[in-house]
């Protein structure tokens, strides 16, 4: 009867182990085939992919290393706070047409310190007119005066451009600094259900994968080898709520 109990202890206790190993396993925010370590970091990996997957591509547009995104000259800062917002729906239909989709911008929301907070800027100043890369739209330009207490944008309906493609690739964490490492491109994302489409790289223009339309303007194929996409290194950190904000990013060749 011992025998027998025991054999039924070890029966349980290698299904609690199989369990925990595969407990943390999940494919959301692109995060996909990781055994995490702990809840902990299963949390922190979900979330700052998240976060991540919230920033602009205008981002990976101008292409420029900053250990600090406050270390960025003032426009660069002013266009990502923008096409941030842009991405994260602040703006609003404000008189819209048939053929065109007018969108406004509060200027009480780019003076919002908790909103700037988001996106890791400080000691920004705005500019009445500045021209920003957007997801899905493309460059447009932001327009305001001093009479006037928000910022207006106009795009032609059915313009649909680019989107971007992320693909998680290495996690660590050192002190306060969760750096993620990941895998980006971007998608000519104007298509129909079935039909192809390309994954592009940021960097070199270069069409590295072809798949289908999955008839949301994005991008369904299975991706084996990510060599041939640029790698990013994003350096994040956390505000006194626990949520992450951006410190660094820097387009790199490997792991450091």
């Amino acid at each position: 009867m011992k025998k027998y109990f025991l054999v039924i202890i070890l029966m349980l206790g290698s299904g609690l182990m199989l369990f925990l190993g595969f407990s943390y396993t999940s494919l959301e925010a692109n995060v996909s085939k990781i055994v995490y370590s702990d809840k902990s970091e299963y949390i922190d990996i979900n979330k700052g992919m998240g976060y991540i997957n919230s920033l602009p591509m205008n981002i990976n547009v101008i292409n420029k290393y900053f250990s600090n995104i406050n270390n960025l000259d003032n426009k660069l800062k002013f266009q990502i706070f923008l096409a941030y917002l842009y991405k994260n729906n602040y703006l609003y239909d404000c008189g819209s047409s048939t053929s065109t989709n007018v969108l406004c911008l509060n200027k009480s929301s780019l003076e919002d310190r908790a909103l700037q907070n988001k996106i890791g800027i400080n000691n920004i100043s705005f500019k009445d007119s500045i021209e920003v890369y957007l997801d899905n739209i493309g460059s447009t330009i932001f327009n305001t005066s001093n009479s006037l207490s928000y910022y207006k944008i106009s795009v032609y309906k059915n313009k649909f451009e680019n989107s971007s493609y992320s693909e998680f690739y290495k996690y660590k964490k050192i002190n306060d600094l969760y750096v993620f490492y990941v895998y980006q491109g971007f998608i000519p994302a104007n298509c129909t259900l079935g039909s192809d489409i390309s994954l592009y790289d940021y960097i070199t223009g270069k069409k590295v994968y072809t798949g289908k339309c999955n008839g949301a303007h994005s991008f369904t194929a299975e991706i084996k080898d990510y060599s041939k996409l640029q790698l990013y290194k994003y350096e994040l950190k956390k505000d006194s709520n626990d949520n992450f904000y951006l410190s660094g990013y820097n387009p790199v060749n490997s792991v450091s």
